[in-house]
């Protein structure tokens, strides 16, 4: 009888492990671009830039302005947003966490004409 129970225990188990999502270790930073008079910047290339390791990722915005850097690890990031005819924009010491979802929006300035 306690060999039985033992099984059913072991499946019982095993089962809930398969249905269990995995914890997401990493973090994501999202956000929009937009210029001074709030119409959005499609093509802006953005990138955040991990402090202490000096890695990270990048991204271009969308259609839409919108931009998306995944799978970034938990640490102080330098994001900076650059696009032709706009100033670069940057934020310094954004904190990412484990599994942190950051929306970060940024206003361009108008640049100089070369």
């Amino acid at each position: 009888m306690t060999r039985k129970i033992l099984i059913g225990f072991a499946i019982l188990v095993m089962s809930i492990a398969g249905v269990c999502p995995a914890q997401e270790s990493r973090g994501t930073i999202i956000g929009l671009v937009a210029d001074p008079l709030g119409a959005v910047i499609p093509g802006a290339e953005v990138k955040a830039i991990n402090r202490a390791t000096n890695s990270g990722g990048s991204s271009v915005t969308n259609q839409s302005g919108n931009f998306e850097i995944p799978y970034l690890m938990p640490g102080l990031y330098r994001v900076t947003v650059e696009s032709p005819g706009f100033k670069t924009a940057v934020r310094d010491k954004i904190e990412l966490r484990v599994a942190d979802r950051i929306a970060l929006d940024f206003t361009l300035e108008l640049g100089d004409v070369t």
